[in-house]
């Protein structure tokens, strides 16, 4: 009898600490979903830089034939589904804001993960900011926070970030915890989101255009040096794409208003060839495709639609002058882009109409542009 009751208790306390265990694993999971939750509703850097990252993941896996690293400038003056409609070739501006050339690695150790591109084309002014700006916080943010947590992040972090940082992005709500005193721009910013997402890709592919023309027309000089710092992360993208047997890889300086000086220039062109990749520098010949310094720049750094449409055509023509890409897509693929090649002429003639209004306003792909 005394053993019966025995065995009785046993099993009564098993049960309770089954159900115990139950109570705390649900209450575990309920926390980590909410921290997930709370984790991507609280993060509000930059919405624009957020969606050109968050896009690339929605292109299919091995249909892009040219992807495309850099900044700001490779997003405005670059538009990848006129480049397909008039040359054939798929492309990404896998491009964020202000990104350093500190991140290039990174960036490009991404688009190998989910892509296969036969050319690889690099902007270089990530490698001319100063050192404060080569290592500024917002700017590295800009991609790491809207990276896919993969090693290829956990990477990023440990050669970017110093170990006392690490934590706050490690977990992203220790830096963006105060985000919810803006309800406007958290509102805001899922509303981009969910009209981003209303198609299955995004349809422009990363596009950031104001709509007027050039206000600060400069004759100036651009003095921007290429520092130590700047010259170690070039050498390290170079020793990158060598390590990962990349031939076909082209670094450009994308047309601004203000030319880069000839000592600068000659140094990164020396650092490039001298690697066995090709340099080409568009802003000193970009009156050979017709740019207009008053009226195809929105600003002394990016094109309008106007400049967007002149050079997407003569660097496209450029890349199909100088290196064999194979063109050949599966009918899904092509049908695919040719709805983005619609949608992007569609907006653009609406954004040419605003522009020659003189109307001032940036729109992105995930624009509401209301025509």
């Amino acid at each position: 009898m005394i053993w019966g009751l025995t065995i009785s208790y046993r099993d009564k306390m098993k049960n309770e600490y089954l159900k115990r265990v139950f109570k705390l694993t649900a209450v575990g999971l309920a926390m980590m979903i909410l921290y997930i939750f709370f984790a991507d509703l609280m993060k509000f850097n930059n919405t624009n830089s957020e969606l050109h990252v968050r896009n690339f993941y929605r292109e299919p896996e091995n249909t892009i034939d040219v992807g495309l690293i850099g900044a700001s400038e490779m997003y405005a003056d670059y538009s990848a589904p006129l480049a397909y409609q008039e040359y054939g070739f798929t492309s990404y501006n896998l491009c964020v804001a202000g990104t350093t050339g500190g991140v290039y690695k990174s960036m490009i150790r991404e688009m190998l993960s989910r892509q296969t591109p036969q050319l690889l084309v690099i902007e270089v002014n990530g490698f001319l900011y100063n050192v404060n700006s080569l290592q500024d916080e917002g700017t590295l943010r800009q991609w790491i926070d809207n990276m896919e947590k993969n090693d290829n992040w956990l990477d990023t972090i440990s050669e970017r970030i110093e170990p006392d940082d690490r934590k706050n992005y490690y977990v992203r709500l220790l830096k963006y915890h105060s985000n919810w005193e803006n309800p406007k721009d958290l509102v805001k910013r899922q509303c981009d989101i969910d009209r981003n997402n209303e198609s299955d890709v995004s349809l422009c592919k990363s596009m950031g255009i104001r709509t007027q023309t050039n206000p600060e027309v400069s004759t100036a000089e651009n003095k921007s040096k290429l520092t130590d710092l700047g010259k170690s992360y070039l050498e390290e993208t170079i020793a990158y794409c060598q390590e990962k047997g990349l031939k076909n890889v082209l670094f450009i300086r994308a047309p601004h208003n203000k030319k880069l000086n000839k000592k600068t220039n000659q140094q990164l062109e020396e650092i490039i060839t001298q690697n066995g990749y090709a340099y080409m520098n568009f802003e000193y010949i970009s009156e050979e495709f017709g740019i207009d310094d008053k009226n195809d720049y929105f600003n002394t750094e990016h094109l309008n639609v106007f400049g967007c449409e002149k050079f997407t055509d003569y660097l496209s023509r450029y890349i199909t002058e100088n290196y064999t890409i194979e063109t050949e897509h599966s009918e899904d693929v092509d049908a695919e882009w040719n709805k983005c090649a619609e949608h992007t002429n569609a907006v653009f003639d609406t954004l040419k109409e605003r522009t020659l209004k003189e109307e001032g306003k940036y729109y992105t792909e995930f624009s509401d542009m209301k025509w």
